[in-house]
């Protein structure tokens, strides 16, 4: 990059990469050390969207994941050092001379000193009529997440691979003990019979 185009980035302390719970707290933190920050977060839905509460987030136990963003940024805002983009970052490069440049996809790009990568989890909902709607009420991701509140009804685990199949009904037994076992195709099991 040429010292002119250097000159024509906006530059910034950090680049907190990521919206969610993790970012959020990352841009909590940096803000009450007057760093300039701005968080990127990408204009799609975020994972937890379709959770009737967020759990396991002490103090904010239950509520809905748009009312924690807004409490969070309450908090943020009050420090006058981040900043909310709500755009999706492409590429970052790391300098010679240690920054990094980072790019959304509308083509403008930023220098920071450092970079926190605060990015989450990409769901990938199955091609099954109704999968979709079920998701986040009778399709759950995350039992920690809601385990108790489903805990006592019969629940089906779809395991992927043989340690899966070996620790998830062990790990769900708590919650319940009504388990059906759904096996990828592709995971052979051997009989000991």
């Amino acid at each position: 990059m040429t010292n002119e185009r250097k000159q024509q980035v906006e530059e910034i302390d950090i680049a907190i990469l990521g919206g969610g719970p993790a970012g959020l707290q990352a841009a909590l933190v940096l803000s009450r050390t007057r760093k300039k920050i701005i968080v990127f977060d990408t204009p799609e839905p975020p994972r937890n969207t379709a959770s009737p509460g967020v759990h396991n987030f002490l103090g904010l136990d239950g509520l809905l994941p748009m009312d924690i963003r807004k409490i969070a940024w309450k908090q943020i805002d009050k420090y006058n050092s981040a900043e909310l983009r709500k755009e999706k970052i492409i590429n970052v490069i790391k300098e010679k001379d240690e920054k990094f440049v980072i790019t959304s996809d509308n083509e403008r790009s930023i220098r920071a000193k450092k970079v926190i990568l605060a990015v989450g989890y990409y769901d990938v909902y199955l091609d099954i009529p109704g999968f979709i709607e079920c998701w986040g009420d009778t399709i759950i991701s995350c039992p920690f997440c809601d385990g108790y509140e489903n805990r006592d009804r019969i629940w089906g685990i779809v395991v992927n691979s043989k340690m899966q199949l070996d620790l998830f009904p062990k790990m769900i037994q708590n919650w319940t003990s009504k388990i059906k076992v759904f096996i990828s195709p592709h995971i052979k099991i051997e009989s000991s019979y």
